[in-house]
């Protein structure tokens, strides 16, 4: 796959995950609709930091 492709497929991934978090907005004011999908990015963000193996060098 080229690296557009491979792109394509995270972000697919990613929205899949960002959907499971609730595909709906539950408030109904617009600042209150913007606070409540920057919670979802960051969860989404810290769910995948704590996925990412860490790697260390050994000599």
């Amino acid at each position: 796959m080229d690296g557009l492709g491979y792109q394509r497929s995270l972000m697919e991934t990613k929205m899949r995950c960002f959907k499971l978090l609730g595909e709906r907005v539950m408030t109904q004011d617009f600042d209150r609709q913007v606070a409540e999908l920057q919670i979802r990015v960051a969860l989404l963000n810290r769910f995948t930091c704590l996925g990412t193996p860490m790697t260390v060098a050994i000599a």
